[in-house]
């Protein structure tokens, strides 16, 4: 065997030891965010049944946030997360589990905002970790490594092998590289292994499990992905809107100690639970099924207000320092629209729907800048 040979066997041995600390990372992430909610949210304060209190508990919950962040994470405190362009890191353990700690508090805090902004630093730190220990100085391998765990980190995200494939072209996008054989094995290796590695812990399903896959479509529901194209794209930009008009209140607050902003901050997002209830809080990825189920009783007016209230406090979330991206609350207003088609039409099929309001989603983002930034 040549020692080229060897070497690169080496960096896909590197490759699987990465996947596999990427998988288990987004999985007890995943895990402590879910159980920590129900626990506070359910057990210790009782919404579910006691939903008035929403406005002190997410006041009292923010504060703890805020507090956090401003004594663990100073540096970072008066930024927002950027989404997927979070890559400048400090490449240490200890910022490693600031970045969990802190992000955790946030999503447990109601922030309308998804762990993949949390992930995405949280993820590229092991990467470049693992690099930093085993070859110093490589710059390549380096890259090599945060790039398969990004591709590790997507194909977690949603349970599938082809989306963390698919995601070697964004990873070659921003690292301005061109496709080769290699990479496209490290890709498979990295999905492969962050798959088995998810199944190991807990097999799960997809929060969209419950839909049927994709179905024959006839002419009623090629009309109706037409004209959802625009309908994502309309949705984007307003929530550019309101984060444009929501920033320049929270510019007023820059001056404040961080209990000021922490009290802002959660006061807001309360009242926008409180007024928009239960369907409307944290990601929404939990809330799509219950709220298909619901569709029927809370009627039309009943879905434009929780995809409004939804759509507030995505733009309160993101403008207010909260952690977190916006990937999973705009999959939950795309589908609170996909309700609404379904009620006005009879018409549901969800994935092709999905999809068009996703496209008109990713063409605003081109200028609007709003999701990924």
């Amino acid at each position: 065997m040549s020692s080229k040979l060897i070497i690169k066997f080496k960096l896909l041995l590197l490759v699987f030891f990465v996947s596999i600390l990427t998988a288990a990372t987004f999985y007890l992430f995943e895990s402590f965010v879910a159980r920590g909610i129900h626990y506070v949210w359910n057990e210790l304060f009782h919404l579910d049944e006691r939903f008035w209190i929403v406005i002190p508990v997410t006041i009292i919950l923010s504060l703890c946030f805020f507090a956090a962040k401003h004594y663990l994470d100073s540096e970072e405190s008066e930024k927002e997360t950027k989404g997927f362009e979070d890559e400048k890191v400090k490449v240490t353990f200890k910022n490693y589990i600031t970045i969990l700690f802190v992000g955790f508090l946030s999503l447990l805090a109601g922030a309308s905002m998804g762990p993949e902004a949390i992930l995405v630093p949280a993820c590229l730190i092991i990467g470049l970790y693992v690099s930093k220990k085993v070859v110093p100085g490589n710059k390549e391998i380096s890259g090599l490594l945060a790039g398969a765990s990004i591709i590790a980190l997507f194909a977690a995200f949603f349970h599938s092998f082809w989306v963390g494939l698919l995601s070697l072209f964004l990873v070659l996008v921003k690292s301005q590289k061109k496709v080769k054989v290699f990479l496209v094995l490290v890709a498979i290796i990295a999905s492969i292994t962050s798959i088995i590695t998810l199944n190991f812990f807990h097999p799960g399903e997809s929060i969209f499990s419950s839909f049927e896959p994709m179905l024959g479509i006839g002419v009623k529901e090629i009309m109706i992905i037409v004209s959802l194209i625009p309908v994502g794209y309309l949705l984007t930009w307003i929530i550019r809107w309101l984060y444009d008009g929501l920033v320049i209140v929270r510019d007023k607050l820059q001056s404040k100690a961080w209990w000021q902003k922490g009290l802002c901050a959660g006061l807001g997002l309360g009242i926008v639970y409180f007024v928009g209830g239960p369907l409307t809080q944290f990601t929404g990825s939990e809330a799509i099924n219950p709220m298909f189920e619901q569709a029927q009783i809370l009627g039309f007016l009943g879905l434009v207000s929780i995809l409004v209230f939804k759509i507030i406090a995505i733009g309160w979330s993101k403008a207010f320092w909260y952690r977190g991206g916006l990937i999973f609350p705009i999959i939950f207003a795309a589908s609170t629209i996909i309700a609404l088609v379904s009620l006005i039409t009879g018409i549901i099929n969800f994935w092709y729907f999905l999809i068009a309001l996703i496209t008109g989603v990713l063409l605003a983002e081109k200028k609007a800048k709003i999701l990924f930034h």
